[in-house]
């Protein structure tokens, strides 16, 4: 995707710039997210598991330097192609562009590209860089932190609903056993079902 020099700054500023000075970040729309060499050459890099289709929204890749791909003894170039650190194309840059993120709204849909996707990008990034800056033991405890807030919003939710089917019940407690007092009587051929042979409880809060 073409960005404007000031586009492509914020992004060198995000995360560097390769060698030929393009920023180690870029945006790529759903037609250009396709395998650059091998026999998957051309075919989707994000396709829909179900459709085999590539994903029909903008794409945050990130640069990534070959070694991350393992040693070339290892590389199954008839199947993948060249081994990208031996391509210094746009398509590889001497290394592979990679996941970094999908640019969608919360339901996973399309959004187009905007002012407000650049400045959302900025802000993962910003939250990325300071999660890698953490220790292991910092890491552990915002997680579990994170874990206990979770669990605790669980139980005030669950405590909030049986607050209100208790409510409920008790504001129509005599609608209620009204609509269920009903009894069968039954005769020498038939049962019949007959209206008020009990009295309703009422409403506990008549009382209260």
């Amino acid at each position: 995707m073409k960005l404007s020099k000031e586009h492509e700054d914020v992004l060198a500023d995000l995360a560097g710039r390769l060698s030929n000075g393009k920023p180690k970040l870029r945006i790529v729309t759903p037609t250009e997210a396709v395998r650059p060499h091998g026999i998957l050459k051309g075919k989707p890099k994000y396709p829909n598991p179900e459709t085999g289709k590539q994903m029909p929204f903008l794409i945050l890749e990130q640069w990534y330097p070959p070694s991350m791909l393992g040693e070339k003894e290892n590389w199954n170039e008839e199947f993948l192609g060249i081994y990208p650190a031996e391509c210094s194309d746009d398509c590889c840059n001497n290394g592979f562009w990679g996941l970094r993120s999908p640019l969608t709204n919360p339901n996973g849909e399309y959004i187009p590209f905007s002012e407000q996707m650049m400045e959302s990008i900025k802000r993962r990034q910003y939250i990325d860089i300071k999660w890698a800056e953490k220790t292991d033991t910092e890491r552990l405890d915002y997680l579990e932190a994170e874990r206990a807030t979770a669990n605790s919003k669980k139980a005030e939710a669950a405590w909030e609903q049986q607050n209100l089917n208790r409510d409920h019940y008790l504001n129509h407690k005599t609608e209620e056993d009204n609509a269920d007092n009903r009894v069968f009587s039954f005769g020498e051929k038939h049962a019949t079902l007959n209206k008020g042979a009990k009295e309703p409880i009422g409403s506990p809060l008549k009382n209260l």
